[in-house]
């Protein structure tokens, strides 16, 4: 397997990790504790990515540096622009497309994933190597 393709599978598994913590707490503090599911959805967001940026230091782009000593302000204002994305689509699809909040939670996934991947790898780690992908 290529670099470029097991950083990606290496992402996807972090991602599938933080997804599975964020929707828990999405779905358990809107459903179990009433909590509106925008402010659910922003507490499982946030809860996220604190689990990408530490799974993604050991585990995605360890073989990478980083940029510099800013790399978690990085990675926060990255996760916030997702953050923004994740809570418009949200919305959108639950509300005007009246989707269930869990189906537009998925929608969203789908966009922020990409998202994240390549504004982190551009913005927060630099190739060591020259081949580096």
């Amino acid at each position: 397997m290529q670099l470029l393709q097991l950083r990606i599978f290496r992402y996807a598994v972090v991602g599938f990790i933080a997804f599975i913590i964020d929707a828990g707490v999405l779905y358990g503090l809107t459903t179990f504790a009433g909590v509106n599911y925008l402010f659910s959805a922003a507490s499982g967001f946030m809860l996220g990515l604190t689990t990408v940026y530490l799974l993604s230091l050991r585990f995605v782009f360890a073989d990478l540096k980083q940029r510099t000593n800013w790399t978690f302000t990085a990675f926060l204002g990255i996760g916030l622009i997702g953050l923004g994305l994740n809570e418009g689509i949200m919305w959108f699809f639950t509300e005007k497309l009246a989707f269930y909040y869990m189906a537009s939670k998925i929608v969203s996934v789908a966009v922020v994933f990409f998202w994240n991947y390549v504004a982190r790898k551009k913005f927060c780690f630099e190739v060591k190597a020259a081949n580096g992908q």
